[in-house]
Order: structure tokens, then C-alpha cells, then sequence
């Protein structure tokens, strides 16, 4: 397939017969059948976010293939960095899965080699069958690092997260036009909010969608989002809050490492008891996933409560290094306990708190566990 893709970009653009690269992406839908102007990413998380210097993208072409060879034309981009660890998405309207739930499920994730003539390969499958209901919001961008890339998200104004990603071409003038594919469409209006972050001026810009979303329709925010006056981002790319109470922001945290490292991906439990006006205890449950900047949200929490952090032990995709997880210290014995190291007490719904939870690193497990599964009548099931 390679050497039919070479020989077709010869005809092409008249590349160097010898082009070499240090990927080759390849977007097909469920039949197999190859995607034309499918937009790809490989995004290099540095620190936990997004970097524009070393993230590349590009749209597949005729044949769905994206080559990262340096060439620029339709179905080429530059080159990768050698070593740098890459994770790769897909995307095109109406089909799925969108690519916030490619990262919810691990994309392809590799650490880039030199360009040779033998480049890695991947296929990313998107599908159109049964996709319906969805339309696309898109914004412009205004004073944004010129010649570069933004990286975006599409959240609820009522707050929970991120409901979709997206990420866009700077020109020279720093303008751009940032498309949110694969939105649910929605027929009251005032609903989604979009921002995008910029992190070479380290701002944050968003506007709130007004006009409902009509499926099949592409609906443009009316004012751009401008960077010459966004300030610093508090949490651009979000997670969603799995449970609890609704609610507008109470907390913003980040989770590190003990070298500062955002670690994405991490699951968080937060835990509270309170008392009614008469004398009834009631347990608050809240859960929430790091994004991909290790940065996680709480909506709603109950001033005066005390919440007890537990978290799952679990690895960095980004680096693969592993963390500890980290249980409450504090025993709930009673209510209103003193919070341990990354417990806290909300203090008032009037102030956003922002929290840092520091995670000690491990050496990846090695061990095996074996699973034995049985039916109804205490029957075995065979692999």
C-alpha cells in the first residue's frame, strides 16, 4: 500500500521519488472503505497539555491517508519529532467515536521514530452508521499566536465538562476558524459554550453558543474569540463531574506529580457527610477524571462540607509513568472531620477554590491476577 501511496505522489506533487516519513495515518469507516478529507491529529501532551509547537495535523486524502513527511499538500504534514510520545485521533462530521471518546478510550499512542522509508503505521476507524442528530459549531479566532494552533472545547453553560474537542490553524494574521464536529444537537439555544486555548500566550477565550444547534446544520458563534484580550485559563479542556449534585463551579484542581507533572486521565472520588435540620446524616458522593492538562472540576458542592480524596493508582499514557494512589487520611468517624493532606473544606459557594493533589510515583506492576468465572449453577467458564 505504501508503495502504491508513493507512487500516487509522484503524480501528485512531484515529491522526491525516496520521500521518507515518521507516520502514515490511515482513516476508513466500519466497511473499511478510506475517508477523504477526514481531519487527523497526533498531539504531543507536554506537562499535561497540549503542545502547539510539536502537535501536527492535517486532512486525509483521496485514498484516506495522512503522511507525515513534510510535504505540504492535502494528505501530508511535517514531519514528527523523533521521540516525542504521540497520541493520534480522527475525526469527521457525522461520524463517530468524536474525539473526546477516543481519548476516554486510548488512542493509538506511540513515541515517534526518525522518517524513514519504512514510517510507522496506523489505521483509525470512524463510523457513520446509526450517527444521527448531530450538527457542527464552529467560531472564529482572532489574535492568536500567528502561523500556529489552538486547541478547543465545547462544554455546557449550565457547567459538567467538556461535551466535545476540536483544534484549528492559526494564519499570519493569528486568525482562524476553530470547527467543533459531532455536536448534539440542541433545540433551545443557550445551552454550549466554546473556548480555546492558546498556549503559546498561555489565554483562554470563549463565548457562549446562543441560537440552537439544528441537526445537519453548521451553526458559527457570532462573536470571534479573541486572544488580544482573553486572560490566563482558570481549566480549558475539562472533565465532566460523574455524579452528585449539579450546580454552577465550586472547585478547579489539577493533579501533579512530584515534579510538578500534570498526570491526565486519573480517577477522583470525593466523599462528604452532612446532617439535615433534623439530625439525619446523608453521604455526598462525587467523581470526577483528570482531562487531558490533569485538570478536574466539582459543580455544586455543599458550603461547609469537608470532602475526603481518594484516588486510583494508575499510569501516565502520555509517559507511561505509573502513580500511587492515594486514600483519605482522615477517618470519617465523624462529620465535619479534620481534612488530611488533599482533603479540603468548601468554604463558600461565592469563591471558585482551586486544589493541587501531588501523586508519589511507582514502577509499573508486574504482577498477574487470575480471574476464574462461573454461571448461576456454580458452573466454570472456559476461556
Amino acid at each position: 500500500m505504501r508503495r502504491i501511496f508513493l507512487g500516487g505522489l509522484l503524480l501528485a506533487v512531484a515529491a522526491p521519488a525516496l520521500a521518507v516519513s515518521n507516520l502514515n495515518v490511515t482513516v476508513v469507516n466500519s466497511l473499511g472503505v478510506p475517508l477523504a478529507g477526514a481531519n487527523v491529529a497526533a498531539i504531543f501532551f507536554n506537562g499535561g497539555q497540549p503542545d502547539q509547537n510539536a502537535t501536527r495535523i492535517g486532512v486525509t486524502d483521496a485514498a484516506g491517508q495522512l503522511s507525515f513527511d513534510n510535504t505540504f499538500a492535502v494528505g501530508h504534514s511535517s514531519f514528527l519529532i523523533a521521540t516525542d510520545y504521540y497520541q493520534v485521533v480522527a475525526t469527521s462530521q457525522n461520524f463517530l467515536p468524536a474525539i473526546l471518546d477516543q481519548f476516554n478510550n486510548t488512542p493509538p499512542s506511540f513515541a515517534a521514530a526518525a522518517p524513514s522509508l519504512t514510517p510507522q503505521t496506523v489505521i483509525i476507524t470512524i463510523s457513520s452508521t446509526g450517527v444521527t442528530g448531530l450538527g457542527e459549531i464552529d467560531a472564529t479566532l482572532a489574535g492568536a499566536t500567528p502561523n500556529s494552533m489552538v486547541f478547543g472545547q465545547l462544554g455546557l453553560q449550565a457547567g459538567g465538562g467538556a461535551a466535545a474537542y476540536g483544534f484549528a490553524t492559526t494564519y499570519g494574521t493569528g486568525a482562524g476558524t476553530l470547527k467543533i464536529f459531532n455536536v448534539t444537537a440542541e433545540p433551545n439555544g443557550n445551552t454550549y459554550q466554546i473556548s480555546a486555548y492558546d498556549r503559546a500566550k498561555n489565554r483562554s477565550a470563549s463565548a457562549g453558543v446562543g441560537p440552537a444547534l439544528v441537526a445537519g446544520n453548521i451553526l458559527v458563534v457570532g462573536a470571534p474569540l479573541d486572544f488580544a484580550t482573553a486572560p490566563p485559563p482558570v481549566a480549558n479542556i475539562g472533565s465532566a463531574q460523574s455524579s452528585g449534585q449539579g450546580g454552577s463551579l465550586s472547585v478547579t484542581g489539577v493533579v501533579i506529580d512530584t515534579n510538578g507533572v500534570s498526570i491526565p486521565y486519573m480517577q477522583l472520588n470525593f466523599s462528604s457527610q452532612y446532617q439535615d435540620q433534623y439530625g439525619q446524616n446523608f453521604n455526598d458522593w462525587r467523581g470526577a477524571n483528570t482531562d487531558p492538562n490533569g485538570v478536574f472540576s466539582l459543580y455544586g458542592l455543599r458550603a461547609g462540607s469537608t470532602y475526603y480524596t481518594s484516588l486510583y493508582g494508575g499510569c501516565n499514557p502520555n509517559t507511561g509513568a505509573c502513580y500511587q494512589g492515594s486514600q483519605s487520611t482522615a477517618a470519617m468517624s465523624a462529620i465535619g472531620a479534620a481534612p488530611g493532606v488533599n482533603d479540603f473544606l468548601y468554604v463558600s459557594a461565592s469563591v471558585v477554590q482551586t486544589r493541587t493533589i501531588t501523586l508519589n510515583q511507582m514502577p509499573p506492576s508486574t504482577g498477574k491476577m487470575a480471574v476464574y468465572v462461573k454461571d448461576q449453577f456454580g458452573n466454570p467458564f472456559y476461556q
